[in-house]
């Protein structure tokens, strides 16, 4: 699954480099970083009235987590509507978490899956974002866990476009 994973994190970034589209950095707080993370995003389709776009970057887990890494990968792929600079966004999000020790005994990775719905706005150098996305354990026994339960189902982001 993690080497699965690996792939796709290489293979849409140089799929995306091919085209003349802007790049997004951003610091987000909350959201599928769990507790802060730093994006670098691409459009990967623009259309008329919408885009999609993915992101990828290194978060920090919670302590609630257990592990041993000090970062995570959150992933996010979103569908933007709107036109100008205000859009509603719309996807999908993933965690993953290297290391932990949720049952103390077992160690491994953890991955997380979340809905993502907000409001993205854009100006000519940067752009900002609010949205919720609540977290879904999928490579556990339940979709509930102790990083679900006390992770904030938020996100805020504000970042650079170059």
């Amino acid at each position: 699954m993690a080497k699965l994973f690996s792939f796709i994190l290489i293979l849409i970034p140089s799929f995306i480099y091919a085209q003349k589209l802007p790049t997004y950095l951003s610091l987000e707080a909350g959201g599928n970083g769990l507790v802060a993370s730093v994006n670098y995003g691409r459009p990967i389709y623009t259309g008329y009235r919408y885009k999609l776009i993915f992101q990828a970057g290194l978060g920090w887990p919670p302590k609630v987590a257990s592990s041993t890494s000090a970062f995570n990968i959150p992933t996010q792929l979103t569908c933007n509507f709107g036109q100008k600079d205000f859009f509603f966004e719309a996807g999908v999000g993933t965690s993953l978490l290297f290391n932990t020790r949720m049952n103390e005994t077992i160690q491994s990775n953890e991955l997380y899956i979340s809905p993502v719905i907000g409001f993205r706005h854009e100006s000519k150098n940067w752009f900002g974002r609010l949205f919720l996305c609540p977290l879904f354990h999928v490579t556990g026994d339940y979709l509930q866990d102790d990083v679900t339960r006390d992770f904030i189902k938020f996100g805020a982001a504000i970042g650079a476009i170059l």
